[in-house]
């Protein structure tokens, strides 16, 4: 008996082919953990799909029960369902000053609505990416250099990511006043 599997993402289907001797003729047993699945052969070969398999690694049990002219055989086959990497990207300017809002674009490699957290310092920031894309605002960070940290926990089709960017926040820039003076006597209009 020949089984051919293929690791797979959690969204994805095992197709499951199984190939006997071309002549050789009814079922095979596939049994993948509780789930157990007949299949006819037809040329020798039996195809079965497989959906909504969790993330794990999966041993497949393989019987031919055998026909009037071939014996039974059995063999086992194991493969993995992962779930997909996804990138993630955090930008912001690299200075503001002090009481300017700052403003953080996030972005991943994919199209997901998730909530993602931001983390400068001790601060933890949570915010939606909607469609690969989102932003926050931060308000009232003190002069300093900083590191804004984004951070996705994954979910069922997605490993977790982060990643970071820096910046700094400066204090309020100096101004210039100049003041122009003429001479005057007393009781004279300006």
């Amino acid at each position: 008996i020949k089984v051919n599997v293929t690791d797979i993402y959690v969204d994805e289907t095992e197709m499951i082919k199984v190939e006997v001797n071309k002549n050789a003729t009814g079922n095979i047993l596939i049994t993948i953990g509780e789930v157990r699945v007949y299949a006819n052969l037809t040329d020798g070969v039996a195809i079965v799909n497989i959906t909504g398999l969790a993330v794990g690694e999966y041993n497949v049990t393989v019987v031919y029960v055998g026909d009037a002219i071939y014996n039974g055989n059995s063999t086992n086959a194991t493969f993995n369902v992962t779930k997909r990497s996804i990138g993630i990207n955090i930008t912001c300017d690299d200075e503001y000053v002090i009481g300017q809002p700052i403003v953080f674009t996030i972005k991943t490699s994919v199209n997901i609505t998730e909530v993602v957290t931001i983390t400068i310092g001790e601060n933890v920031y949570h915010t939606f990416v909607e469609n690969g894309t989102g932003t926050y605002t931060v308000t009232g960070l003190t002069p300093d250099d900083y590191t804004a940290i984004v951070n996705f926990t994954g979910n069922f089709y997605y490993d977790p990511v982060g990643n970071f960017t820096t910046f700094k926040v400066i204090d309020k820039l100096p101004s210039s006043l100049t003041v122009n003076v003429t001479n005057i006597t007393v009781g004279q209009n300006l």
